[in-house]
């Protein structure tokens, strides 16, 4: 195996975010790979993540902003979160399309070694469901307690 390949976590906005990223930070220091932390903009839109998770009106005005695209929008709302774990911001990665697809292209892209993902939110996760079938390396679900 490639010493360069990464370690992937991807991520959501949810109150599980740091739990998973200091998992997977521990996987990545144990195999003696680099971390990237993706997160995917799906076809919803940001604001609901924004209202749901409570992030204050004065961040969601930032992120109505028309000129920023989700991409960035999206980076905004992490970079806070991820910079108090030590995660640099060239380790995070944000892309658009439908997670499950885009998770594991990705990384198969980046011959992964292993992807971190958050236990599913439903019993039928379609991200782990996908990356448990597709997922071009070993798959790590992390359970939320």
């Amino acid at each position: 195996m490639n010493e360069l390949a990464p370690v992937v976590a991807a991520v959501d906005l949810g109150p599980h975010l740091e739990r998973l990223v200091r998992r997977a930070q521990r996987l990545a220091q144990c195999e003696h790979a680099p971390l990237v932390i993706l997160h995917v903009v799906g076809r919803d839109p940001l604001a609901e993540a924004v209202n749901h998770f409570d992030y204050g009106e004065l961040l969601l005005d930032e992120l109505a902003d028309p000129a920023l695209g989700a991409e960035e929008r999206a980076r905004r709302l992490l970079l806070p979160r991820l910079t108090p774990l030590g995660v640099s911001e060239s380790a995070i990665e944000v892309l658009a399309g439908p997670p499950a697809r885009v998770v594991s292209e990705r990384a198969e892209r980046i011959k992964a070694r292993l992807l971190v993902l958050g236990s599913p939110r439903s019993r039928f996760g379609s991200v782990a469901v996908h990356a448990a079938r597709h997922a071009p390396c070993d798959v790590h679900i992390h359970r939320h307690e």
